[in-house]
């Protein structure tokens, strides 16, 4: 027992230092704004074109807040005379995801519209920093 003590001890002061003062760890932690729309589609890489040519639009929020919060963006959505259903469906850790369908097509403006009414500032599309929902 003891020889496997000094064993330890010897691999320690050998091994441990070394790994310890030469260890370099990066973290690196996606952090979005809470409420940002996040578009994961390839036909969103022209976005003018993209929002203007479908009639169902799949995304997802993230940190949408509570379930009172998740209703009243629902709802928002919901409550505009173009919008056929908004439904929530999966949620992936603090990833909400949403299917919007309307009655016709509609262009960007009218996504920002919706979406600012809705209380959600900020959008991520594909690989593209986070923006706020103006600036689309």
């Amino acid at each position: 027992m003891k020889t496997i003590r000094n064993s330890i001890l010897v691999l320690f002061c050998l091994f441990g230092t070394y790994s310890f003062t030469n260890l370099n760890v990066k973290y690196h932690f996606i952090d979005y704004p809470a409420k940002t729309i996040v578009i994961k589609n390839p036909m969103a890489s022209n976005i003018n074109t993209f929002f203007s040519s479908n009639k169902m639009l799949e995304f997802e929020i993230y940190k949408v807040g509570s379930p009172e919060d998740l209703r009243l963006v629902l709802q928002n959505i919901s409550n505009n005379k173009d919008v056929m259903s908004c439904n929530s469906g999966a949620i992936a850790g603090d990833f909400t995801h949403i299917t919007l369908a309307l009655k016709s097509n509609k262009d960007k403006a009218w996504f920002i519209s919706v979406f600012k009414k809705a209380g959600l500032g900020f959008i991520k599309i594909n690989q593209a920093e986070v923006i706020a929902i103006e600036k689309l």
